[in-house]
């Protein structure tokens, strides 16, 4: 499956809304990269500057196990919220402030509250992708949540196949 693939996929398949006027052009990322003085993956990007923040509250079903409450076995935790790009910003230094390491900027967060996001990275190169963090506030501690944000979202597409 493509990245475009799956991004259209994921989007069809689990927001419930995403409002077109919102979504960022590629010079509104450019300014958020030098505002951190950092590098996002061409993945995000392209996901971002296509869909904008889309909301997707329906994922907790799906990691919960739905109506059979049988949570598929790679299950962890929802995405439910990304990030307006027009907020990140804020929202990334409000969650440092707050205790989150600065080695993380989120992207998206949980029905719960716990953030999505990427090592902070200062690359020459744009990297193709990069692995999904986790920040779950109740431990404050970030692991690894996935390889890459591409497979992040497959992953997502995967259980919903797997439960049907």
């Amino acid at each position: 499956m493509t990245r475009t693939e799956t991004h259209r996929l994921f989007t069809e398949s689990f927001a419930s809304s995403y409002h077109e006027a919102s979504i960022p052009s590629h010079s509104d990322v450019i300014l958020v990269e030098q505002n951190l003085s950092r590098t996002f993956p061409r993945s995000y990007i392209d996901f971002i500057t296509k869909y904008g923040a889309v909301y997707t509250p329906s994922i907790l079903d799906l990691v919960t196990g739905g109506e059979n409450e049988e949570a598929p076995e790679d299950a962890s935790f929802d995405v439910q919220n990304f990030i307006e790009l027009s907020s990140l910003i804020d929202e990334a230094k409000a969650h440092w402030e707050a205790g989150m390491s600065d080695t993380m900027i989120p992207i998206a967060s949980d029905c719960m509250g716990n953030l999505f996001g990427f090592a902070r990275q200062t690359n020459e190169t744009r990297p193709a992708d990069l692995p999904v963090l986790v920040f779950d506030h109740d431990f404050g501690t970030i692991e690894n949540e996935h390889d890459s944000f591409d497979s992040w979202l497959k992953s997502f597409l995967d259980m919903k196949t797997a439960l049907a």
